[in-house]
């Protein structure tokens, strides 16, 4: 299968007394390409491309690789199909002006995947992403939407 995933996220950051600490955009792509290894459960590599540009602050472009693993919870043959997925990697995220900054994380999303016919997938996903950088943890919720391509294992004999 190949593929990916595109978000558009916008974020407001408050402290404790409802204080606007940050907010601003955050546009991130996701392509992915992945073998089934048995049926329903594929595995393989997602890559992260992200631009953000915090209101008032200075841009950053981040890029990374993660693993994954997706399971598909219902027979190929339907027209909706729920699969859920688990993916851990690495990112580096990089403002102007200032050093590289690493993180790990991993995010966990689930949703349905409606087949146009039976190679093309339309993935409407809820995903809950972790992500620790330096000594601080980031953890949020986000709505992805995104295209599958399932090919066709060729049969030689």
């Amino acid at each position: 299968m190949i593929g990916g995933t595109g978000y558009l996220i916008s974020t407001n950051i408050k402290d404790d007394n409802g204080n606007k600490l940050a907010s601003g955009t955050t546009i991130r792509v996701s392509p992915n390409i992945g073998y089934f290894f048995i049926d329903k459960l594929a595995g393989g590599l997602q890559l992260n491309l992200g631009y953000n540009k915090p209101n008032g602050n200075t841009s950053n472009f981040g890029y990374g690789a993660r693993p994954f693993a997706r399971y598909y919870f219902l027979e190929p043959e339907k027209l909706i199909n729920v699969f859920a997925e688990a993916n851990y990697g690495f990112n580096t995220n990089k403002s102007e002006g200032q050093k590289s900054n690493y993180s790990t994380g991993y995010t966990i999303k689930a949703g349905p995947a409606i087949y146009f016919n039976s190679s093309v997938v339309l993935e409407l996903t809820a995903n809950y992403n972790s992500t620790h950088a330096d000594s601080t943890n980031y953890n949020d919720f986000t709505i992805g939407i995104g295209f599958q391509i399932h090919l066709e294992k060729i049969k030689i004999f």
